[in-house]
């Protein structure tokens, strides 16, 4: 929990400084985008006293419509049955995306505010690294479990102010099917 109220301290000094800069197109080249939420639908072992999943991201725009970064989540869950369960989730790698809003408005002929929206796809590539520790009657168990995973997403991002605003992503991202935040434009 401590986690998580230092990201959302976090993101919101940063709006609170990026706030007040001038309004820009939703993402340029040069921009850099961080991000910080959390996951519904999440995958894995299912189980209760879970913490609220963390994700953050960096994005650096460049082109107009091409971005780069990375992105680290984690997740932590315990439970007990016959036995007692802690189940830890980790996932860190590189993501890529194509921004959309500019692409639509030119060849659908669409009058979308760039300033505000931002559609996007996007893909994730990276490590997700599970720790399953289970004890019970004089036993203690480790399992140690770690792949590659590509997932692809669709977004979109609203500023409610010319550097702040909200995101959602739906897909196979890095945590859950669904992940939710706020963003920041740092340049």
């Amino acid at each position: 929990m401590r986690n998580l109220r230092f990201i959302l301290a976090l993101w919101t000094v940063l709006g609170v400084l990026c706030a007040t800069q001038t309004k820009a197109q939703s993402f340029q080249e040069g921009n850099l985008i961080l991000s910080g939420g959390t996951s519904l639908g999440l995958y894995g072992y299912s189980g209760f006293d879970f913490t609220i999943p963390i994700f953050i991201s960096g994005e650096y725009g460049i082109t107009d419509e091409i971005g780069i970064g990375g992105f680290y989540a984690f997740s932590q869950r315990a439970w007990s049955s016959d036995k007692d369960y802690r189940y830890r989730f980790t996932a860190l790698g590189v993501r890529a995306a194509v921004h959309l809003t500019d692409i639509l408005n030119r060849s659908l002929d669409t009058d979308i505010n760039d300033d505000e929206w931002d559609f996007y796809i996007a893909a994730y590539m990276g490590l997700e690294y599970n720790r399953i520790k289970y004890s019970g009657n004089n036993f203690l168990n480790n399992e140690i479990n770690a792949r590659v995973v590509i997932g692809p997403t669709l977004g979109i991002r609203y500023y409610f102010k010319p550097r702040v605003g909200f995101f959602a992503e739906l897909g196979r991202g890095a945590v859950g099917y669904t992940t939710l935040g706020l963003s920041v434009r740092m340049n």
